[in-house]
């Protein structure tokens, strides 16, 4: 095999496994090579999309639209505004933080009289902590679920929450999840319960 020029330096760095091979070279221009390039070069012709905004590329408005419309789709802002509204640890909630707190609080409120100066109300019946949305009980399930979608481990799904959501006792939750999740054990981020009672040795 005969090369020359800079380009050649990876083909002389597979040269002792191409050299008992019998093949032979041949180079396609890229404009030549319409085959790879297809979809990029065979673009239909179509009318311009009316939500796309001024100025933005087309292939961005559609990944944008592609990454946020599941997310929409899973839990809606209207969604927990219902959810929130029909709660009524979370209506008392709101009408504490709106009206004021009593002086003798419910049991079921003291995990959230602890945090009192954290939280707030928007939208009427949405309450937050801090820049975390109060996440209303019949959504929690799936709130978790989303952040889990990736089987994160303990730590990281709790970071990752810790960042949007919040409800009393989450990271407990947090810890159940991974724990009863299958994928999670098998790919050894719950390794203390599929091995409980044994030593870990390093390798």
């Amino acid at each position: 095999m005969l090369f020359s020029g800079v380009g050649c330096l990876d083909v002389f760095a597979h040269q002792p496994l191409l050299d008992p091979q019998n093949f032979r070279l041949h180079f396609t221009p890229g404009r030549d090579n319409v085959v790879a390039d297809l979809l990029s070069r065979a673009i239909p012709n179509s009318p311009p999309d009316p939500y796309l905004a001024p100025g933005q590329d087309q292939a961005e408005h559609d990944l944008v639209q592609l990454l946020h419309t599941p997310l929409q789709e899973t839990v809606s802002l209207r969604e927990i505004q219902d959810a929130s509204a029909d709660d009524p640890t979370l209506s008392t909630l709101s009408t504490y933080i709106r009206q004021g707190w009593p002086a003798r609080v419910p049991d079921e409120m003291l995990p959230y009289s602890r945090v009192r100066d954290e939280l707030s109300c928007w939208n009427d019946t949405c309450i937050a902590r801090g820049l975390c949305t109060v996440v209303p009980s019949a959504l929690r399930a799936r709130a978790l679920a989303m952040a889990h979608e990736g089987h994160l481990g303990i730590v990281k799904l709790k970071q990752r929450c810790r960042d949007v959501v919040w409800w009393p006792g989450i990271d407990k939750e947090i810890e159940t999840l991974v724990k009863d999740c299958t994928a999670c054990l098998l790919s050894g981020k719950t390794w203390g319960l599929m091995y409980e009672g044994c030593v870990r040795t390093k390798t």
